[in-house]
């Protein structure tokens, strides 16, 4: 298993830094009980923000994803105790997880069951049931006010066919911006969905797929928002997005893949413009295919494109 760091890409803001440090000080705690492990993240800390951050990052750098779990939800070790023990779980082990720890450290949370997407066949096609679990925290400033946090994607990521486990922590997915998250999960119970979102269930399924660059640079104001898109031979496909501006973007790519799974990677022209992105991009033949972009070597969205003449 191999682990990867996003925030080479995108830094976190330097207020968590000794956090993060402090809990990767603390290691795996292997013989520790839930409790105990939550008395040494948190106790060092008054602000319940910090608190919040060494859970997750505690969390999302010591649970794996667990695909057995992950393929089959009603077999899975969710609860807490056995999360920690056994050291793997799905999506909604994770978030029950955060929200003991939470509650342990009198700072309030729940778990939000919805849906997400990571594969560009099943664009359009509406889950039977709940494929993802995250949570809400809610800092005590105001009732109002709840901030995101998914520490099952923030660990890492599992393959289309949710077969394979590629360890790989990521900051972002803490306290992210609604315009970003809301992008790539939609909860059942729509009363959860936080700030700007698209229209409705069946607008989210039409979505394109969402990586994990997109937390990174913080994406939003996407166009276009549909993740299959009919275009003529030889029309050109227009892109734009909007991203924080102080971030790098050094280089853009996009993988083609056809019917026959053959892949062809094209560094992708485009210009900038006060934290705007345009770019286009032309077929030649007629074809169907995915259309998958990178920024700086790390995905950020996924098309299904359909040429014809």
């Amino acid at each position: 298993m191999s682990l990867s760091v996003c925030e080479s890409f995108a830094q976190i803001s330097s207020a968590y830094d000794e956090v993060d440090k402090y809990v990767d000080s603390l290691g795996s705690m292997q013989k520790s009980d839930l409790s105990e492990i939550t008395n040494k993240l948190t106790g060092n800390f008054s602000d319940k923000i910090f608190k919040c951050r060494a859970i997750y990052f505690w969390i999302a750098n010591n649970i794996a994803l667990d695909p057995v779990s992950s393929k089959n939800p009603d077999k899975a070790n969710t609860i807490p105790e056995q999360v920690i023990r056994l050291r793997k779980t799905n999506s909604k082990g994770f978030a029950m997880l955060v929200q003991e720890m939470c509650s342990l450290s009198g700072i309030r949370c729940l778990m939000i069951d919805g849906f997400t997407q990571s594969n560009i066949e099943t664009i359009g096609e509406k889950p039977e049931e709940f494929n993802h679990s995250w949570n809400v925290i809610q800092l005590g400033k105001s009732p109002d006010v709840w901030y995101y946090i998914d520490a099952a994607k923030a660990s890492g990521f599992l393959d289309e066919k949710q077969s394979f486990y590629t360890k790989y922590f990521c900051g972002n997915y803490f306290f992210t911006q609604d315009k970003t998250f809301n992008l790539d999960h939609y909860p059942d119970n729509e009363a959860w969905l936080l700030g700007e979102s698209v229209t409705n269930r069946k607008s989210f399924f039409s979505l394109p797929v969402i990586g994990t660059a997109a937390y990174q640079i913080s994406l939003k104001n996407l166009f276009p928002l549909n993740g299959i898109i009919n275009v003529k031979i030889n029309q050109p496909v227009k892109f734009q997005f909007n991203y924080d501006k102080e971030i790098v973007i050094s280089s853009m790519d996009v993988i083609i893949e056809g019917s026959n799974k053959k892949q062809k990677t094209e560094r992708i022209n485009y210009t900038e413009n006060n934290g705007k992105i345009n770019f286009e991009y032309m077929f030649k033949k007629e074809a169907e295919v995915n259309f998958k972009l990178l920024v700086n070597q790390q995905p950020l969205l996924g098309y299904k494109i359909i040429v014809s003449e």
